[in-house]
């Protein structure tokens, strides 16, 4: 079947519609996601990408743990979209009819141990040394990071040994934070390592930071879903648009700050 002219231009130029026949142009909108922090060092290359294919959008990311994020959701917090940093915290949204869609990965995550102080050669094993008196990782019960670190721990067996050492940040954000200020060395995510202040130990894999086994700890398979109770009015239209480059152009960036494919 033949198109008319007029509806082949709107299939190029207007990126989001209801149906074929009921296209209409969503106006300048703003969303507010709700992000893992992990996120964090992606955030600004995610919102220049996404602002390239939609100039009149806007892209507001509240970085928290994932458990706090979806407590917050279920309290009536206006977000667009949850970004966690699991599976599981997306999947109880829609099982209490709080999503407008399946949960849907959208990036794998990767744990390391990092030091600012002590040399990582001799590997986890490190942690046992008289001469690391702290170390930091996030809270199990609210960051899928800190959940991963305590079960890479425990596989390891050291934990026993370990707890009295252990400094328990709420976000893996603030666990890097207390690496870098306090302990010298956690259990944080790898894509800290493209941020800004410590993008100097990429080059010293094995030395300054090291990746856990992943056969330690479950996989960190980072699941979104598009919320019922968003904030914009345009309803779920935007925020499809979101995810729809989020599992497109943005997994190229995902993959420049070491994540790995859904």
């Amino acid at each position: 079947m033949r198109l008319p002219g007029l509806v082949l231009m709107l299939l190029v130029f207007v990126p989001w519609a209801e149906s074929v026949w009921g296209l209409a142009p969503i106006p300048s909108f703003k969303l507010r996601i709700a992000t893992a922090s992990n996120l964090a060092p992606v955030t600004s290359a995610l919102t220049a990408g996404f602002q390239k294919r939609f100039p009149g959008s806007e892209l507001e990311f509240v970085l928290g743990a994932s458990g706090a994020l979806t407590t917050q959701i279920q309290n009536g917090a206006p977000f667009d979209l949850l970004l966690s940093a699991d599976e599981e915290f997306p999947q109880s949204l829609a099982e209490r009819g709080l999503s407008l869609s399946p949960p849907q990965v959208y990036a794998t995550g990767k744990l390391i141990l990092l030091s600012t102080q002590v040399d990582l050669a001799s590997g986890l094993v490190v942690l046992t040394d008289p001469l690391v008196r702290q170390f930091a990782l996030a809270n199990p019960e609210t960051s899928p990071y800190g959940r991963a670190a305590m079960q890479a721990l425990k596989a390891s067996g050291l934990w026993p040994a370990l707890k009295p050492k252990a400094v328990v940040a709420q976000t893996i954000t603030q666990a890097v934070q207390f690496t870098v200020t306090a302990t010298g060395i956690g259990l944080v995510n790898k894509s800290a390592l493209y941020s800004s202040d410590l993008s100097r130990y990429l080059s010293q894999e094995g030395h300054r930071w090291l990746p856990l086994d992943p056969t330690t700890y479950a996989p960190l398979k980072q699941a979104l879903v598009v919320l019922a109770q968003g904030s914009v009015g345009h309803g779920s239209a935007a925020a499809r648009a979101f995810v729809d480059y989020l599992l497109s152009e943005g997994q190229l960036v995902l993959a420049g700050a070491g994540y790995g494919p859904p």
